[in-house]
C-alpha cells in the first residue's frame, strides 16, 4: 500500500493530450490520481515504480447506457429485469439499482473490454421504466456505486407501442406515448404544489417516490434520457425538453443527424448506437456510423454504447474503431468511450480522464487500442489491477 507509479509510457489524458514517456501516480489508500504528467523527479522515493515502456495508457472506458446485471447474459425470467409493465405505462417509482445481480457475468466481460463504468437502465418497453445508475463494473459491491438514481429513463417510438399492444395496456401508439410522458409530468407538478401546500398548512402529506423522482427532472437536478432511433421520434423528445423546460439525453439516436442544429442550439447530448446489430426493425434502417463525427463538429456531446445486451459490452472498443473509420479523430475516438461520457452523465471529476483527483481508473495497452494486432495487457479500477491479460481466462474469440 502507499504511492504507486506508471513510468515510461505512452498516456492518452483525455485531458491534456498525448504525454509520451509519461509519468503516472496513484495512491493506493483511496485509489485516487496524484500526478500525470512528464516531470522529472516528482516520482517519492517510497513509491512503487511499474516501467510499462512501449505500452499505452488510456483512461478506463465508460459505457453510459447498458442494461448489464439487471438483464443478465443468460437471461431467462429470474435474469430478465428490465421493465415492470405489470404497473402501468409509466413507473418512475422503479429504480434499476434495486435489481443488478453483480455477479453477471457480464461484469467479467466488461472488464475483459477495458469498461470500468456503466451507466445501467430500466428497459424501453414503457413510455417512463424507471431510474438509471451508474456503477464500477469491479470492486466491493457497495463501493461500486457512482449514482443510485443518475436519470430517469423513457422511451418513444416502436419499442414500447409493441409492449402496449403485447400487454393490452394504454398507449399504442406515439402521440399515445407522448401523451404518458405529458400526462406524468403534469401529475408531478401538481404533487410538487400539493406538498408545498402541505407543508406550509403542516399537513399531513403522502410522499409518492416516483413523482418524487419526476420533481427531480423538472427542478433540472436529474436528466431525462429518451430512447429515440428515428428523426420524429428525437424531434417529439426535443419537443418535451422544450415544452417542460427539463434536461434531455438522446439514446440511440441513429438518426439524430437529422436534427444537429436543433440538438447543438439547445446543447442535448446523443449516446450514440448501438449501430453495429443487423437491421432488426424499421427504426434501425439508418444504422452505422457515419454520422458520429458530423454530431462531433457540430459540437453535440456525443458517446458511444454498447446497449448491452444488445452488442456484447466488451466490443465498446470495437464501436469507436468503426467510428475513426468514418472520419473521427483518434483522439476523439477515444473520448467517445471516457471523457464524452463522463461529462454526459456528470461524473467528469471522478472517472473519464487521467487528471489529480480522479479515480485510478486505466487501461494499459500493448500498443495502438485501435491496432488489431494490439492486447489489453491489464486494467485498473481505483487503483487496484482488476483484470491482467496473463491471469484472467480470455474468452473463446
Amino acid at each position: 500500500m502507499g504511492i504507486k507509479a506508471i513510468v515510461n509510457a505512452k498516456i492518452v489524458t483525455c485531458f491534456c493530450g498525448v504525454i509520451d514517456k509519461g509519468i503516472l501516480l496513484w495512491d493506493d489508500n483511496n485509489g485516487k490520481i496524484i500526478y500525470c504528467g512528464n516531470e522529472a523527479g516528482i516520482i517519492p522515493e517510497q513509491a512503487q515504480i511499474l516501467n510499462m515502456d512501449g505500452c499505452v495508457i488510456t483512461p478506463g472506458f465508460i459505457d453510459a447506457h447498458t442494461h448489464i446485471g439487471i438483464q443478465e447474459s443468460i437471461t431467462e425470467t429470474a435474469g430478465d429485469d428490465l421493465s415492470e409493465t405489470n404497473l402501468g405505462h409509466a413507473t418512475p417509482f422503479i429504480n434499476a439499482s434495486d435489481s443488478i445481480n453483480f455477479n453477471d457475468v457480464a461484469f467479467n466481460d466488461a472488464i475483459s473490454g477495458g469498461v470500468t463504468t456503466v451507466g445501467i437502465l430500466t428497459g424501453s418497453g414503457l413510455a417512463i421504466s424507471g431510474t438509471g445508475c451508474i456503477v464500477k463494473t469491479a470492486g466491493p459491491i457497495l463501493s461500486r456505486f457512482i449514482s443510485r438514481q443518475s436519470c430517469l429513463k423513457g422511451a418513444l417510438g416502436e419499442i414500447p407501442k409493441k409492449e402496449s399492444l403485447k400487454n393490452l395496456s394504454c398507449a399504442s401508439s406515439r402521440g399515445g406515448n407522448i401523451s404518458v410522458i405529458r400526462d406524468c409530468f403534469y401529475n408531478a407538478m401538481f404533487y410538487s404544489e400539493s406538498k408545498e401546500m402541505a407543508f406550509k398548512n403542516k399537513s399531513p402529506f403522502l410522499k409518492r417516490p416516483g413523482y418524487e423522482v419526476v420533481c427531480n427532472v423538472l427542478e433540472g437536478n436529474m436528466p431525462f434520457r429518451i430512447h429515440a432511433f428515428r428523426s420524429d421520434d428525437i424531434l417529439s423528445a426535443i419537443e418535451l425538453s422544450d415544452e417542460f423546460g427539463i434536461n434531455i439525453i438522446i439514446e440511440h439516436g441513429l438518426e439524430a443527424v437529422e436534427l444537429c442544429d436543433e440538438l447543438s442550439k439547445r446543447k442535448i447530448p446523443v449516446c450514440f448506437g448501438t449501430a453495429l446489430s443487423w437491421r432488426y426493425s424499421n427504426e434501425t434502417k439508418n444504422t452505422g456510423y457515419s454520422s458520429v463525427s458530423v454530431l462531433l463538429k457540430k459540437g453535440i456531446k456525443t458517446a458511444l454504447i454498447t446497449d448491452h445486451g444488445c452488442t456484447p459490452i466488451e466490443h465498446l472498443l470495437l464501436l469507436s474503431q468503426l467510428a475513426i473509420k468514418e472520419g473521427v479523430s483518434w483522439e476523439d475516438g477515444i473520448k467517445l468511450i471516457t471523457l464524452y461520457p463522463a461529462q454526459i452523465l456528470g461524473i467528469e471529476n471522478e472517472v473519464g480522464s487521467l487528471r489529480k483527483g480522479n479515480d485510478a481508473d486505466f487501461n494499459v495497452f500493448s500498443g495502438d487500442p485501435f491496432h488489431y494486432t494490439t492486447n489489453l495487457q491489464s486494467v485498473y479500477i481505483n487503483g487496484n489491477e482488476v483484470w491482467n491479460i496473463e491471469r484472467n481466462k480470455k474468452r473463446w474469440y
